[in-house]
This record gives structure tokens, C-alpha cells and sequence, in this order.
């Protein structure tokens, strides 16, 4: 859902500038739509976590915006994953929780290890304990329409199990997407622990969809999927109508949102 929200905000912040939009999923340059392969397009915005050598040189020749934390020779519309994990560790110590942790079994993606390396930090800033429980390094593959669930929830048992050992047991947690959060409520209460009473989450993406049939329902922080998109497509043309010596690397930050739970 955050990207659709994403692509509904390009596709209407390009509509207003009389450009259209193609859209497309490739992970290798023969995958290109021809449009790129052919020069005809006036700049791209991309999405992905850590493209191939061969696809950056593939693309390096158009102005490029990136949708993701990825560190690219281009520009990068962050979604402040700084502002995410000061909101996260706020928001727990609002509930009156002293022992974070940060749980996630999705690793190997650059905004995710922001959002990991900031919560540690800012939770060193106010004096808080902060356990990080994750997976090796790209245990779950995001590849495809969706994750492999069936594995997610096996690694998430795993760091649950991990969590209820520890010498003090955290009762703030931050699961950094909200599918995961989903399921880590579904394999936490096997070890006897009680949402909102024994502990307090607090996940990310605003997919409040995602959160509705958990009780009680955690907070979540939303990213601005289309403002998000919007901003790719005013950066994209700013760049465009600069000659390309002129091109700068740019960083923007969309604000996120807190949706607070039950």
C-alpha cells in the first residue's frame, strides 16, 4: 500500500507538469522497458534495495531520483529514518517503557538498518536500555509480490525467543515494518507475554490495514507515501532542466507521522 501511495503521487504530480509516467519492475538491464533502452525518457525514479553494478551503470546516464535509503551517485528522497526511530523511542517512553528492543527479520535493507542504528542511538541519548534482536543478513528475501510468511514467522519466533531470555526483558518494542509487527503479535503471546500490558509495540508504514485485527492495536508511523511521490517527480524535474554538469546529489526528508495505538 505505501508504494501504490507512492506511484498515485508521482502519476499526479507528473500529470500537473504534462509527463507521463511509465511503470516498471526490473532487476537486471535486459528487463529495462525499451523506453530507457532506447534513450527515450527524460529521467527516472527508482525503488529498490541495493541494485546491481550492471543496473546502476545501466541507468547512470539519466537524471534519477531514488525512492530508498540506497546510497546512489544520485539523489535520494529519504523518509527520515531518524525522525522514525526519535518518534518510536518518544512514543514508548511516553508509555512509561525503559527497556527497548528493536526486533526485525527482514535485514539486509538500507532503511531498515537505518531505523535500527538510529533507535540505538537515540535510545543511548535518553538513558534507555536497547536490545537488538535480528536475523542474519538477508534472511528473508523480499523478492516478488510477497514475502515468504511462513519463514518470516519462523524467524520471528526465534527473536522471540531470544527476547524473553534476555537478563532484562524489553517492554518497548519497535518491529520497523508493520507486516512483521502483524506477526510478531501472533508469535509473542505463545511465550505467555500479554500486548499492552507486558509490553508495548510501536511499528512502522502506517499500514493500518495490516493492524486492525490486533488487540490492542499498536501505534504505528506513517510515511507520507504520496508526498513522497510527489516530491520524486519536483526533484526529477528540477534536475531535468538543469544542464547534466550541473546535477547534485540532493537528500529531502518527507515527515512522518505518528498514529498512536489503543
Amino acid at each position: 500500500m505505501k508504494c501504490q501511495r507512492s506511484i498515485d503521487g508521482m502519476l499526479k504530480e507528473a500529470s500537473l507538469h504534462n509527463y507521463t509516467v511509465i511503470c516498471a519492475i526490473a532487476t537486471s538491464p535486459d528487463e529495462l522497458p525499451d523506453a530507457v533502452r532506447d534513450d527515450n525518457v527524460d529521467g527516472l525514479i527508482l525503488a529498490g534495495n541495493r541494485p546491481s553494478p550492471e543496473m546502476l551503470s545501466a541507468l547512470k546516464k539519466f537524471p534519477a531520483v531514488w525512492l530508498t535509503s540506497h546510497s546512489s551517485p544520485s539523489d535520494t528522497i529519504l523518509t527520515g529514518n531518524d525522525r522514525i526511530a526519535q518518534m518510536a523511542i518518544s512514543y514508548l517512553n511516553s508509555r512509561n517503557r525503559r527497556n527497548l528492543a528493536f526486533v526485525n527479520a527482514v535485514s539486509g535493507i538500507a532503511a531498515l538498518a537505518a531505523r535500527r542504528d538510529f533507535f540505538h542511538f537515540f535510545a543511548g541519548r535518553c538513558n534507555l536500555e536497547c536490545a537488538i534482536l535480528e536475523s542474519a543478513e538477508e534472511a528473508i528475501p523480499l523478492n516478488g509480490d510477497t514475502p515468504d510468511l511462513e519463514r518470516l514467522e519462523e524467524e520471528l519466533t526465534q527473536l522471540a525467543a531470544k527476547l524473553c531470555q534476555l537478563p532484562t526483558r524489553p517492554d518497548g518494542i519497535f518491529v520497523p515494518m508493520d507486516f512483521q509487527l502483524a506477526l510478531f503479535y501472533r508469535v509473542i503471546v505463545r511465550h505467555g507475554l500479554t500486548p499492552g500490558k507486558d509490553f508495548d509495540c510501536i511499528g512502522c508504514d502506517g499500514e493500518i490495514m495490516t493492524l486492525a485485527g490486533l488487540f490492542p492495536r499498536p501505534a504505528t508511523i506513517d510515511i507520507p507515501g504520496e508526498s513522497l511521490g510527489r516530491c520524486a517527480v519536483e526533484q526529477l524535474l528540477l534536475q531535468i532542466s538543469l544542464p547534466k554538469r550541473s546535477w547534485q546529489r540532493g537528500a529531502l526528508m518527507i515527515e512522518p507521522r505518528l498514529i498512536p495505538g489503543d
